[in-house]
This record gives C-alpha cells, sequence and structure tokens, in this order.
C-alpha cells in the first residue's frame, strides 16, 4: 500500500512540475490539453495565437498562480505569488480555467476596451462583458463578432439589421428573441439561443 501511495505522490508531482515552468510553457487548447482536464490559465501573446488558441505561459491555476484584470483594464500576471502587470494592448487576451477572454479596442477615455469573456463560439463569436457601477452592482452586457479576430459589436437590433441584412428571418427572430428577453437563453446543446437561430435559420 506504501509501494502505491509513494508512485501516486511521484507523479504528481511530476504532473505539477510540468505546469511550473512558466514563460516556456506553451499548450494549444484542444491538442494538448483539453480544457476541462484540468484548470490552467496562461496568455494569448498575439494575433496568431488567439486564432489558434495556443497559450503561453501556461500553468497550473491555485492561488499563487492566476491571471486577473485590474481597474486599469490591465492584465496581472500572478506566477507564485509574484505580479506582473502587462499593460492593456501587449497582449491579445489570456485565457483561464476553461474560458477565453479577447483583449479588443484601444485606450481612450470614453473608449470601451477591455478583456471579453468567449461564451459561445458554435456559430457567431458571443461574448458577455460587466459593466461597474458601485450603486447597481452594474450589469452584464453581450457582444458578438462574425469571426475570431473581426470587430466586436453590441448585440442590439440595429447592429443586428446592419450586419446580417441578407439574413432577414435571421434577424426577424433574433429581435423577437430579443425584446422578449430568451436570445441569450442557454438550449440544451449548449448554444445561446442566438447561435441556435443563426446555426439553423436559412435567411
Amino acid at each position: 500500500m506504501k509501494k502505491i501511495i509513494y508512485v501516486f505522490v511521484f507523479f504528481s508531482l511530476m504532473f505539477i512540475n510540468a505546469f511550473s515552468k512558466g514563460q516556456a510553457n506553451q499548450l494549444t487548447i484542444g491538442e494538448n490539453i483539453k480544457p476541462d482536464d484540468v484548470p490552467v490559465n496562461g496568455i494569448y501573446k498575439d494575433n496568431a495565437d488567439w486564432l489558434s488558441n495556443t497559450v503561453t505561459n501556461a500553468i497550473k491555476s491555485n492561488l499563487l498562480n492566476h491571471i486577473f484584470v485590474d481597474l486599469d483594464n490591465n492584465l496581472v500576471l500572478v506566477r507564485k505569488g509574484d505580479k506582473q502587470k502587462i499593460d492593456f494592448g501587449n497582449v491579445a487576451g489570456y485565457y483561464q480555467d476553461g474560458v477565453r477572454y479577447r483583449a479588443y479596442g484601444s485606450k481612450g477615455f470614453f473608449s470601451l476596451h477591455g478583456y471579453y469573456k468567449v461564451v459561445d463560439d458554435t456559430g457567431l463569436i458571443i461574448y458577455t462583458r460587466r459593466s461597474k457601477n458601485h450603486k447597481t452592482g452594474g450589469r452584464t452586457w453581450y457582444y458578438y463578432s462574425v469571426a475570431p479576430d473581426s470587430p466586436i459589436q453590441k448585440i442590439k437590433p440595429s447592429n443586428l439589421k446592419k450586419d446580417f441584412a441578407g439574413r432577414p428571418e435571421f434577424v426577424a427572430q433574433s429581435i423577437k428573441a430579443y425584446r422578449n428577453g430568451t436570445l441569450f437563453v442557454k438550449i440544451p446543446n449548449g448554444e445561446l439561443r442566438i447561435n441556435e437561430l443563426y446555426n439553423s435559420v436559412n435567411n
């Protein structure tokens, strides 16, 4: 029994060490590791990495190794308890515990630059971003892009009409669902309602 325990501990330590090499670690989500296998985090250093889902500085997530975004929308990389700030605009996004976040926009007083959370990519790329309000606690807004690297737009009737003018039935059903509050409901197969419509409505 002791021998079994020693063997288990040995391989557990090897596994943890594999995710503790910091800057040298690089993985492609879906090839090297599946998102649900183990909670890991890292950065997409450029647009090519974002498009290929290749994560650099990948490490197992825990209290001493994780990522967060500060109040100025800068990325803070925590490694072995030490914090490294990465100014907004210097990386394409980050990955944390099965979720991708895309950096979008440019810094400016009235700009909406920040990190957008990918919540569904089965058709359109659907993102969420939470606004901050000290009185109400904020609100979650939904956005889309047609491709992983195309412009991000807020989901609202005027944008849907403009971007999908060639698909009037999809637009009509989407706006109806938007107005009755069901456009962002997750259906049994995991898609959001908007992507179910995008993938199934012919025009």
